[in-house]
C-alpha cells in the first residue's frame, strides 16, 4: 500500500507447488486488505479456467496479468515471475522450483 500501486496482481493462488488447494489460502486475507483501500485485485491462476473467482478478475494470459499489474504479490517465486523484476513483491525464502 505504502507504493500507492492501482492495480495489484497476485500471482498464483495455491500455497505450494504442485496443489490445487487455493480455496481456504492466506492470501485472500491480503486481498480483503487491499480491496479495503479501494485497491483493484487481478489473479494469475491458469489452473482456474473462469473470468473470475470470489469476485476477483482472473487474468490467464501471462502477458497481460504483468502488463495490467503495478505490483505483483507473489506467495512463490517461480522462474516465470522472478523476470519481472523490482515490481514482484514476495516473502519466498527458497526460491524458486
Amino acid at each position: 500500500l505504502q507504493k500507492q500501486p492501482r492495480v495489484v496482481g497476485i500471482y498464483r493462488l495455491i500455497m505450494k507447488a504442485g496443489s490445487d488447494n487455493f480455496r481456504s489460502a492466506a492470501i485472500f486475507d491480503i486481498i480483503k486488505r487491499l480491496q479495503e483501500f479501494q485497491t483493484e485485485v487481478i489473479v494469475y491462476e491458469p489452473t482456474l479456467h473462469l473470468e473470475s473467482f470470489n469476485g476477483l478478475r482472473i487474468v490467464n494470459d501471462f502477458d497481460e496479468f504483468i502488463k495490467r499489474s503495478d505490483l505483483i504479490l507473489a506467495n512463490r517465486l517461480t522462474e516465470e515471475i522472478s523476470k519481472c523484476g523490482d515490481k514482484v513483491v514476495t516473502r519466498d525464502a527458497f526460491g524458486y522450483e
